[in-house]
């Protein structure tokens, strides 16, 4: 005996019509209907532009050969989202890192010489009068014409300045100069290819401050011409060269203060390479925060609890904390700044991973192979036979880590000296363990025979010897 099942099937009102048109063309007869016309899904669906997230959209839009963002181009979208959405999404890309603060009280009393330093790059008020003597008054030096071509590329472009430049002069106030064959200034500049084969300028490791390092706008077409217009108003020799992802500017080679280097940054560069090496790196300067240092990249929360304050003691101390695990160029970048400059390393060093967006779970980095964690990892897994290892990555999970800080907190008020003995482990597994570790942690109750029995300390203890390898303790 054969039975027929009518199912009930939502599908759209478009999808319906179709199939009445694809009957009525294939044989005569009646149609009845099964299907009801009022069904859940929209005549006209929301469009996916308006589904979609709009900080990604933007920053493509801005890094594409057009280089508008969406208020410019939602005119031609048979769909436009809202403004609302539009300045939100342009508000969470101008605010990546840490917005500009004042020094705390206890602390700014001891640095008024930086907030003056600040103005002469941040107050879009400054005068003509202002910006001649930074160039050709009687106290004008190589850093006051540094702190003038800075602030036509904060306050008249719209960048941000960050690196050495806030770093060694507005922070530090330190000026060096080499010494012996280099002393002259002419001496300063050599020049090496590039990958295109283009002669590009260097300057000597020991000027400092040696350039200034400047991302541009998101939110504002730069034009170079203009810029360089500006830079010939005011009479300050300028030599540009292209290269795919920034500008590279050489200033005043022939001017008796000495010369000095500008890289203007692409700003989807900017917002992608958001690892950065030492914590005395981490500052930067706005157009109209006057007296205010910003942060790059925010390292001020837990887990690495960096403060704005620090940065600048160390700054003047002469003091740095490696921020991300080494490899060749930052081994370069480390001789420099103590080899060359003296200053010092404080240990240990930090591996800084900056959060993910909110939609995602988790943000990760590849461990660089040059790296001493890399090595040192490779050599303890060479005694599992016919081991291959592909890559190694960091994992960062602020859901995770939240709570195992917070486990920590609670262990430590537990015991009389303080100390819970953390130790930094790595983990064997296979499968949805794999993505089990990087969305959710390690989870004890899911241990074996140790299934849902015994406490954190009690599955550390147990597991040491089995699944878990100590690489490091602190």
């Amino acid at each position: 005996m054969q039975h027929t099942v009518l199912e009930k099937v939502r599908v759209a009102e478009s999808t319906i019509k179709q199939r009445l048109g694809r009957l009525g063309r294939t044989q005569p007869g009646d149609y009845y209907a099964l299907y009801d016309f009022k069904v859940d899904e929209k005549k006209f669906p929301t469009a996916q532009i308006c589904q979609s997230e709009l900080t990604t959209i933007e920053l493509s839009l801005r890094k594409s050969p057009a280089q508008e963002g969406l208020n410019k181009i939602k005119k031609f979208l048979p769909d436009e989202p809202p403004q609302a959405a539009i300045d939100m999404a342009l508000t969470k890309l101008r605010r990546v890192g840490v917005p500009p603060r004042l020094l705390i009280p206890q602390v700014r009393h001891r640095y008024l010489d930086i907030e003056e330093r600040i103005s002469h790059v941040t107050d879009s008020k400054r005068t003509t009068i202002d910006l001649w003597n930074g160039l050709e008054g009687p106290k004008a030096t190589r850093e006051t014409r540094m702190e003038v071509v800075a602030w036509f590329a904060v306050c008249q472009f719209g960048c941000k300045l960050e690196g050495g430049f806030v770093r060694d002069w507005i922070a530090g106030d330190y000026i060096q100069r080499p010494e012996g064959k280099h002393a002259d200034p002419s001496t300063w500049i050599s020049r090496t290819p590039n990958a295109a084969g283009v002669q590009v300028p260097i300057i000597n490791n020991a000027v400092t401050p040696a350039d200034l390092d400047c991302h541009l706008s998101a939110f504002k077409y730069f034009d170079i011409d203009k810029f360089l217009d500006a830079m010939h108003k005011y009479k300050i020799e300028c030599e540009v060269i292209r290269e795919q992802w920034r500008y590279i500017l050489l200033f005043d080679e022939h001017a008796k203060t000495g010369p000095f280097m500008m890289d203007l940054i692409e700003p989807h560069v900017a917002l992608t390479h958001d690892r950065i090496d030492f914590d005395v790196n981490n500052l930067s300067l706005e157009k109209d925060y006057t007296k205010e240092l910003g942060m790059r990249v925010d390292i001020e929360n837990v887990p690495y609890s960096i403060e704005l304050e620090t940065i600048v003691d160390r700054i003047r101390r002469k003091e740095l904390k490696i921020l991300r695990p080494s490899d060749d160029l930052l081994e370069q970048r480390l001789n420099k700044m103590v080899g060359v400059r003296h200053w010092s390393v404080k240990n240990p060093p930090v591996y800084v991973i900056p959060k993910p967006p909110n939609k995602y779970l988790v943000a990760l980095a590849s461990l660089p192979p040059s790296s001493d964690l890399y090595k040192d990892l490779v050599k303890r897994l060479q005694v599992i036979p016919n081991i291959q290892i592909i890559k190694i990555e960091l994992i960062r999970n602020p859901g995770t880590e939240d709570l195992y800080l917070g486990m920590k907190k609670l262990i430590q008020k537990q015991l009389n000296n303080g100390n819970v003995n953390e130790k930094k482990l790595f983990h064997g597994t296979t499968g949805k363990g794999i993505d089990g570790i990087r969305d959710y942690g390690y989870d004890n109750r899911y241990y074996g025979a140790n299934t849902a029995k015994g406490d954190w300390g009690e599955y550390i203890r147990r597991c040491l010897s089995k699944t878990f390898v100590v690489i490091d303790q602190t």
